[in-house]
């Protein structure tokens, strides 16, 4: 899974800056931080992934560092096994949705601990408890992913809508 804009990006942009203008002031860096990283790394899906199934649609996905907007502290791999992961739970348990909802899960990763993660729902779940308590079942057995440095999180935004109305 690549970003767009990744943090050595960033860092060559900062590394370079200097020689095509002065140097920045400390509020000049602040304000870069500001614009450049924000508070979420948003990781932009390519038009074909953005459908994890026909009624499944991953409307977000982002990473941040609480301590270091700029930096993306979660080892490629370790986030594409945690994109992976969290797509085959939502497939397992939501093709066969009969109900329109979104769930937003948000996984805490440090250096030494098992992941934890956070997930809410709004919507119609009424008819969906059933997979919900499965899709938050698997998400809790993802526990070995780490951050390089620090704590990270990483957030995905689902929309369900019921499998029996969508077409493609």
């Amino acid at each position: 899974m690549k970003t767009i804009i990744s943090a050595l990006s960033i860092i060559v942009i900062i590394s370079f800056q200097p020689i095509y203008a002065s140097a920045l002031n400390k509020e000049e860096k602040e304000e870069f931080s500001k614009v450049a990283c924000g508070p979420a790394w948003r990781t932009f899906l390519p038009d074909n992934e953005a459908f994890t199934a026909e009624n499944i649609e991953l409307a977000e996905l982002q990473h941040y560092n609480p301590e270091d907007q700029c930096s993306q502290n979660i080892p490629e791999a370790d986030f594409d096994n945690l994109y992976n992961s969290v797509k085959s739970a939502a497939v397992n348990s939501f093709k066969g949705s009969p109900s329109s909802f979104e769930v937003m899960v948000r996984f805490k990763l440090t250096t030494s601990q098992p992941s934890s993660v956070e997930m809410q729902v709004r919507g119609d779940i009424e008819s969906d408890y059933k997979q919900l308590k499965s899709f938050k079942s698997a998400l809790e057995k993802i526990d070995n992913i780490h951050s390089s440095s620090g704590i990270a999180y990483a957030v995905f935004h689902y929309k369900i809508k019921p499998a029996s109305t969508t077409k493609q």
